[in-house]
């Protein structure tokens, strides 16, 4: 099994809370129905930057192309 970690991604976010004195790894959980980050505030430029890492992950498991095999042997 793979896993990517949101702080891998996003990195830990340094904050004055005494409980979280080295950072907060940016994380999702479940209170009752609804999901939702625990208490790190995302940005639109989070989403952005981990659908980019999402997709350059997700092409290491794709079949090559002809296209694709052409451009790896010039």
């Amino acid at each position: 099994m793979q896993a990517l970690w949101f702080k891998d991604v996003l990195g830990v976010e340094k904050n004055d809370n005494p409980l979280f004195r080295d950072g907060l790894a940016p994380h999702i959980w479940n209170e009752g129905s609804k999901w939702e980050w625990y208490i790190y505030k995302s940005e639109p430029e989070d989403y952005q930057k981990s659908t980019k890492v999402i997709d350059n992950y997700a092409a290491l498991f794709q079949e090559p192309t002809m296209e694709q095999g052409w451009q790896l042997h010039q």
